[in-house]
């Protein structure tokens, strides 16, 4: 992330909006996603877009459905656990 905190790597986007690296590049090239290439080669992108991205997903999507699991499991650890 750039020290202003204004654009981020695509692998960060990622972690930000929720997606994969492949669905990032398709919104920056259709115009959907704030980006610019720096030095030729990296892509830089829109912090503020990733977290506008992330509540457009659908919501059965892979990594929805992955947090979705994740937080059921956390809470059933939580649930067998029996006070002594």
């Amino acid at each position: 992330m750039t020290p202003d905190g204004k654009w981020c790597s695509v692998e960060e986007a990622c972690e930000i909006a929720g997606c994969t690296d492949g669905l990032i590049r398709l919104r920056i090239r259709e115009g959907r996603l704030e980006g610019f290439k720096f030095n030729g080669k990296a892509w830089m992108v829109s912090v503020e877009g990733c977290k506008q991205l992330r509540p457009q997903l659908a919501p059965h999507s892979n990594v929805r459905k992955a947090e979705a699991q994740a937080s059921k499991a956390k809470q059933g650890r939580r649930a067998k656990k029996k006070p002594r």
